[in-house]
């Protein structure tokens, strides 16, 4: 897949191989190998999420590729915290705040946790529907 750029202030590469849900989940990241040495955990909330990847917002920018493990507290799975590591595929400017939606494709994820995201998904997004 091909980096993509647009007008708009976004870059990355376009990811659609599941289905996204657009739900709020908390969750920590930290970056592998950053330039400057730090070793901070950070936190979030995802604006949506697949098994093969998620979105988030931050106020800090990522360049694409950047590194980072993901430490996900699903609601309700059986594997209560999954530790994912992924890759900035997707960096968004959001206007008018100096905030950036920020893409990541999974890329060390096991058939366990790909599984576990997948029916997490499966049962919130039934949920919804009912409401």
């Amino acid at each position: 897949m091909v980096p993509i750029e647009r007008d708009d202030n976004r870059t990355g590469i376009e990811f659609r191989k599941e289905f996204r849900l657009p739900v709020n989940i908390q969750l920590k990241y930290l970056l592998l190998n950053p330039s400057d040495g730090s070793n901070e955990l950070k936190s979030a909330v995802t604006k949506d999420i697949s098994a093969s990847g998620l979105l988030f917002e931050s106020k800090e920018k990522y360049a694409l590729d950047t590194e980072m493990q993901i430490i996900l507290e699903m609601p309700g799975s059986s594997l209560k915290t999954l530790e994912i590591e992924g890759k900035v595929a997707r960096l968004e400017k959001l206007s008018p705040s100096l905030n950036f939606d920020i893409g990541v494709n999974f890329t060390k994820i096991s058939e366990a946790q790909k599984d576990e995201i997948r029916n997490r998904i499966e049962r919130m997004n039934i949920l919804k529907l009912l409401n």
